[in-house]
């Protein structure tokens, strides 16, 4: 099986397309050769829906929007895909970054310092 740089989608938001769609619409998950499970029924009327679903990367999940009535269903889903754990670093929540910028600071005042210190002990000799 391939290694993916991300393990988990968040979807948190499908919306109906009603220029595509002119009736209600069932969005569901299915996995393999298990039975659908629901997650939203958009109509004309209703056509947002607000989502938490994490779907795991490594496992075959179709996501399907299946028209009530006629025309062709068109749904949007929007959401971000999860780093791996292993790959999630304390910088990342922490704002490592800005400390490493602090930190290329220090070094460069200590070389100035360094080259300040040569250039005064090489006029004494």
């Amino acid at each position: 099986m391939e290694s993916s740089e991300f393990a988990v989608l968040h979807l948190s938001q499908a919306v109906l397309d009603k220029a595509k769609s002119g009736s209600k619409v069932r969005l569901v998950a299915k996995q393999g050769k298990d039975s659908e499970t629901l997650i939203a029924v958009l109509t004309p009327a209703n056509e947002m829906a607000r989502l938490d679903l994490y779907i795991n990367c490594t496992q075959n999940v179709q996501i399907l929007a299946q028209s009530v009535g006629e025309g062709k269903p068109e749904v949007h889903l929007s959401g971000y895909f999860e780093p791996k754990g292993e790959d999630m670093d304390d910088d990342m929540f922490y704002g490592g970054e800005d400390d490493e910028e602090d930190d290329d600071e220090e070094e460069d005042s200590d070389e100035d310092e360094e080259v300040v210190g040569n250039k005064a002990d090489k006029k004494k000799q």
